[in-house]
């Protein structure tokens, strides 16, 4: 197996072939907004993990090539970063809370409420939030998607939640989680 290219030098090719095939590159807030949105688009998201400095460095280039897409920020102690945060949403980028709530409070819905609240309140002191986006651990018995079975976005002024705001069959999802891609003649 041929081993894939993660470097910003092959993201700026993909980047650019995006751009001109015509696709308009938009954050998730913009398409939940569905302001006229073209025939084909490609909605960019990425989830910041671990190294916020990588995050900023591909919003620049984004950036550069006229392409705004959403970031969404865990609240860890390596990641919450509030200098890059404000760096990345000044670029013109969507910033999003990337929650992990129900993990935190090992499936403890009402703690979960509450840390949802507080992790969200300390990224809004820092940026404009409108989406929110949950992190996977599939090493935890808990689904953080299970936090909406009980509360809403809009109770907390949010317009959608990445995995659960589209329900759109025709639209084609791609990862590159755990750096392994999604090969779309295999899926």
């Amino acid at each position: 197996m041929k081993a894939r290219d993660f470097s910003l030098e092959v993201y700026n090719e993909l980047l650019t072939r995006v751009i001109n095939s015509g696709c308009k590159v938009i954050p998730l807030k913009e398409y939940l907004s569905q302001k006229e949105l073209q025939e084909t688009f490609v909605i960019l998201r990425h989830d910041v993990d671990r190294r916020p400095e990588n995050a900023l460095r591909m919003a620049e280039m984004e950036s550069l090539l006229g392409i705004c897409s959403t970031y969404y920020f865990r609240l860890t102690r390596n990641t919450f970063r509030p200098d890059i945060i404000r760096r990345v949403e000044a670029l013109g980028h969507e910033i999003g809370y990337h929650y992990e709530v129900m993990d935190r409070a090992k499936g403890d819905m009402e703690k979960a409420g509450h840390i949802f609240r507080s992790e969200l309140a300390r990224l809004r002191s820092v940026a404009d939030i409108h989406t929110v986006c949950m992190h996977g651990n599939p090493f935890s018995p808990w689904d953080n998607r299970a936090f909406w079975q009980q509360y809403s976005w809009t109770q907390f002024e949010l317009k959608g939640e990445a995995y659960l705001s589209i329900n759109d069959p025709e639209l084609y999802y791609s990862t590159d989680t755990g750096r392994g891609g999604t090969d779309p003649d295999t899926t």
